[in-house]
């Protein structure tokens, strides 16, 4: 997803100057519904607890989707790299 296409009405977070941009498709950007299901964030997290999830995987959470060939993972990924750790 990039700032220019989000949805009219929704504005980007401050400071976003550079965009995410969706990969082209491929074997290693599969879906999250294809992933086995013992490694999904949300299985995992109710399965472990929050302590076993990386930050990308919670915020994937709560992003609940990504774009078209890039995962909520991968997109949690490119936003933590772009704003920096959730952690203080």
């Amino acid at each position: 997803m990039t700032v220019d296409s989000l949805p009219p009405g929704v504005s980007a977070p401050a400071g976003l100057a550079a965009p995410v941009t969706p990969k082209a498709p491929d074997a290693r950007h599969m879906s999250i519904r294809e992933w086995d299901e013992a490694e999904r964030p949300r299985e995992r997290l109710l399965e472990r607890g929050s302590e076993a999830l990386s930050d990308a995987e919670l915020l994937a959470i709560f992003l609940r989707t990504g774009a078209r060939g890039v995962s909520a993972v991968e997109f949690a990924r490119d936003l933590i790299r772009h704003f920096g750790s959730l952690r203080t």
